[in-house]
């Protein structure tokens, strides 16, 4: 077997840490409906909560864990108008989330034994692209542990079932003894 540097798993690496950086997961301060989003600078903080929400208590009111969390929450979410019905480009997160799965699977592949062309990843991503959208709009309205899992577990399944019928498998060398 070959073994040399594998660029889509490089790629695949490198777009998870720009999902964690650049992406993140905030709940509505009326509402408390859940929802993703671009960050608009890096930040370590994946979810981002109004602790105070639409009472009329003040930073002062709140522990030093919860004000960070509310700082946060307005520098992330109300100064960059995230919650606001006219933000289209949040709406490509989950799809930022599939190409991110498609190109990490495609990287593993190779150490499954696994042969794949470019036309495999397009076709894997479009149909993945439709699962995880839908996934996530479900797994967004759920509220319990369970379903979160399931779901997580459905689109994850579904992903590696069809990056494993879209490749094909390597065919074995045959080696010319004298």
């Amino acid at each position: 077997m070959k073994t040399g540097f594998n660029i889509y798993l490089f790629l695949g690496i490198s777009l998870l840490v720009i999902c964690f950086l650049f992406t993140g997961l905030w709940c509505d301060d009326e509402f408390d409906e859940p929802g993703l989003f671009f960050k608009h600078s890096p930040s370590l903080r994946m979810e981002f909560y109004s602790p105070i929400g639409m009472s009329d208590m003040s930073l002062a009111d709140l522990s030093e864990e919860k004000a960070s969390a509310q700082l946060d929450f307005n520098e992330f979410i109300i100064k960059q108008g995230v919650q606001y019905p006219g933000n289209l480009r949040d709406k490509f997160v989950p799809l930022l989330y599939a190409f991110t799965l498609t190109v990490l699977l495609y990287g593993f592949l190779p150490f499954f034994k696994r042969q794949f062309t470019i036309k495999h990843m397009g076709q894997h991503f479009l149909v993945n692209g439709i699962v995880f959208f839908a996934g996530t709009t479900l797994l967004l309205s759920f509220h319990s542990p369970i379903s979160l899992l399931c779901m997580l577990s459905v689109i994850l399944f579904v992903n590696f079932i069809t990056a494993f019928l879209f490749s094909k498998s390597q065919p074995r060398s045959i080696h010319a003894s004298n």
